[in-house]
């Protein structure tokens, strides 16, 4: 997933003086930072009341409209990043991380199993 950090930092926006929003770039981090916190929070405390006034379906669809208000957020009020970097796919490292991944859930499903 792809964050709003990768589109700009605070140090850039901050940086130039010539920036409007740079305070609105702090608010939109905070913001898309704050979510999965705050979700988890609020989610346990919130789950039993939003299933029986509702149903159980409203779980995702309340954290998406979230989720959409920050993407939005992000849109209209996170300025691009001046700095502009190629970037390249680390193919050794995708395969170790991968391989290494199947070992831990290959010995993880063994383990539960011989349990």
């Amino acid at each position: 997933m792809t964050s709003p950090a990768d589109t700009t930092t605070p140090a850039s926006a901050h940086g130039d003086p010539h920036r409007q929003h740079y305070g609105l770039t702090f608010a939109v981090l905070a913001l898309a930072g704050a979510i999965f916190p705050i979700g988890g929070g609020l989610g346990i405390v919130l789950d039993g009341p939003i299933v029986d006034a509702f149903s159980y379906h409203w779980l995702f669809w309340f954290p998406l409209v979230l989720v959409m208000i920050a993407t939005v957020m992000t849109i209209i009020f996170m300025p691009e990043s001046p700095v502009k970097v190629p970037g390249r796919i680390n193919w050794a490292g995708a395969a170790l991380l991968s391989a290494w991944l199947v070992c831990l859930l290959v010995a993880q499903t063994l383990a539960t199993d011989a349990a």
